[in-house]
């Protein structure tokens, strides 16, 4: 695979980790946008709805916690790019949380099916890419180079 131009030690790309870090960045730049979007109708028409979940602070927390897993979903993909191992794992809980809302959504009412199709078919490419992508090429350049300095025995005593 061709290199990304980078000079950290996953600078090489895999079609895994390109798919699953751009499935994670749109997912985040829609979080954010939807968090934008609940924000500009909240100040421009008002906050409507039932008295339960129509209160100011509310709508704030909405706002705040759609922000914030979007900027952790870009914070995800960048580090799916750069293939860091930490970034796994909080991208499949990602693509699994996706999946809860996109199944019910495709399945449901006729006027949110086409969201839970969009939803359900980016967060299973998501999954997919990563379990049919193998192993990372980014792990084997960090991964020490001889069986000697994996098992510490080049270490002085």
């Amino acid at each position: 695979m061709p290199s990304l131009g980078r000079d950290y030690p996953g600078a090489m790309a895999s079609a895994a980790r390109v798919i699953s870090s751009a499935v994670a960045g749109a997912e985040g730049l829609g979080l954010l946008g939807y968090a934008a979007s609940i924000a500009v109708v909240a100040v421009t028409s008002g906050i409507a709805g039932p008295a339960e979940v129509s209160s100011p602070s509310g709508v704030v927390v909405e706002i705040v916690t759609f922000a914030l897993l979007g900027a952790g979903l870009v914070v995800v993909a960048v580090g799916r790019w750069r293939g860091h191992g930490w970034a796994t794992i909080p991208f499949v809980v990602a693509q699994l949380l996706a999946l809860t809302v996109g199944v019910p959504l495709a399945t449901g009412a006729t006027e949110g099916r086409a969201a839970g199709y969009l939803i359900t078919a980016v967060a299973v490419l998501g999954l997919v890419s990563l379990f049919l992508g193998g192993r990372d090429p980014a792990w084997e350049v960090t991964d020490a180079s001889s069986p000697q300095e994996r098992d510490g025995d080049h270490l002085e005593r």
